[in-house]
C-alpha cells in the first residue's frame, strides 16, 4: 500500500509542470511603452494689470525603451510562485519646446539616464488552462525605482506597482539532475509608477505598458 501511494504521488508530481519547493531563474529582456509626463508653460508676468504672456510651452515624456531583466522565483506549489526581479534600462527623457513667443523654431532636448528597478511579484499558474507543456499565468506585485542622471550627480527614487499575464512553455523536463526544466516565458504588463523622474510637483501616478520574454531554467 505504501509503495502504491508513493508511486501515485511521484506520477502526479511528474505530471505537474512545476514542483513545490523548486527554483526558477528567468533571463531575458523587456520593452516598456512611452510614459507621458505632461506639459508646462513658462509665463512672463508684466506690471500690475498687464496680461500674462507664455514665453513657450514644454511637453515631456520618457520615450519607449528596451531593458534587460532577471527573475528568481520559488514555487510554493505547482500553482503559486513568489518571484523577485531586477531590471536595468537606459531610457531617454525627451522635452519638446514649442510655441515660442518670438516665433523661434520648435526644438527637442533629450537626456539618457540609467534606470534600476527591483520587483517582488506573486505568480499564479492557471493549471486548469494548461496545454501540453505550456501554461498561462497571471502576476502582480510592487517595485522600487532608482534613476540616475548622467554623471550620477542626481539620483531620483520612486515606487511602482505592476501586473500582467503571460505564458510559460517548457521544452525540456527531467525528473533528476541539477537542471530540471528549460523553456521560455512571454508576458504583457501594466505599470503604475510614482515619483522617480517627474516634472509635476504633485507627483501623480503614471500608467504605461510593457512586454517581456525570457529563457526559463528550473532547478
Amino acid at each position: 500500500m505504501l509503495c502504491g501511494t508513493t508511486d501515485a504521488q511521484a506520477q502526479r508530481s511528474s505530471q505537474n509542470l512545476f514542483r513545490g519547493g523548486s527554483i526558477e531563474v528567468d533571463l531575458g529582456g523587456a520593452w516598456q511603452t512611452r510614459v507621458a509626463l505632461g506639459s508646462l508653460s513658462a509665463p512672463l508676468t508684466g506690471n500690475q494689470g498687464a496680461p500674462v504672456v507664455d514665453l513657450f510651452d514644454t511637453s515631456t515624456a520618457i520615450e519607449a525603451f528596451p531593458a534587460v531583466e532577471a527573475r528568481l522565483g520559488v514555487h510554493v506549489s505547482s500553482v503559486f510562485e513568489i518571484e523577485g526581479g531586477f531590471r536595468f534600462a537606459r531610457p531617454r527623457l525627451e522635452t519638446r519646446i514649442t510655441g515660442d513667443f518670438e516665433n523661434a523654431p520648435d526644438i527637442t532636448a533629450s537626456e539618457t539616464y540609467s534606470q534600476y528597478a527591483i520587483e517582488l511579484n506573486g505568480v499564479v499558474h492557471l493549471t486548469a488552462l494548461r496545454f501540453g507543456n505550456g501554461v498561462p499565468f497571471i502576476f502582480g506585485g510592487v517595485g522600487y525605482l532608482r534613476e540616475l542622471h548622467d554623471g550620477r550627480e542626481l539620483v531620483e527614487t520612486g515606487e511602482q506597482a505592476q501586473g500582467g499575464a503571460g505564458i510559460k512553455v517548457l521544452f525540456m523536463r527531467s525528473p533528476r539532475g541539477l537542471v530540471r526544466s528549460v523553456g521560455i516565458r512571454a508576458d504583457a504588463r501594466v505599470y503604475a509608477r510614482r515619483r522617480g523622474v517627474e516634472i509635476d510637483p504633485d507627483e501623480p501616478v503614471r500608467l504605461h505598458g510593457g512586454a517581456g520574454a525570457a529563457l526559463v531554467i528550473g532547478f
